[in-house]
């Protein structure tokens, strides 16, 4: 191959992967930060090497295990309350699920956003049910209990 016929296959092939990252941009820009986010977690690496966790994506969770949204459900369904991404990912972790920060920030607000399973009470802090504690709320207030009633861990 002479050096001209070289440097013609070299600019296609790039041309080839100016289109294939043109179009992976114009579906991330289509999926959002969120849908981006999702779907990076419900793929994982596709060679099993290990995330940016030190974990082996395929390894740490089986075929069957939860993700997502599916996950923090489950998770909050057992102990309802207030949790926060550290303590979610330290439980998805123990379970041998496999998660990303930016897969179980994506889940907790969803499940916030759009189904109003739980509420956000700070930053990277949510309680789920959405409306844990308001019974007893408004029991206190009631009875004419003093003082704030106020969410504890």
């Amino acid at each position: 191959m002479s050096a001209l016929e070289l440097l013609v296959a070299r600019a296609e092939e790039a041309s080839r992967q100016a289109e294939r990252l043109n179009r992976m941009v114009e579906l991330a820009r289509e999926l959002g930060e969120d849908g981006l986010s999702e779907l990076v977690t419900l793929l994982g690496p596709a060679d099993g090497t290990p995330n940016g966790n030190g974990n082996n994506a395929h390894a740490a969770s089986g075929k069957d295990a939860p993700r997502g949204r599916e996950a923090v459900r489950i998770i909050v369904r057992e102990r309802p309350g207030v949790w926060t991404y550290k303590d979610l990912r330290a439980e998805m972790q123990r379970r041998g699920w496999f998660t990303t920060d930016s897969g179980l920030e994506a889940a907790a607000k969803r499940l916030c956003d759009s189904n109003s399973e739980g509420r956000r009470i700070g930053k990277g802090r949510y309680v789920f049910p959405a409306n844990h504690g308001e019974e007893v709320a408004r029991e206190e207030d009631a009875h004419g209990a003093s003082g704030a009633f106020v969410i504890g861990e």
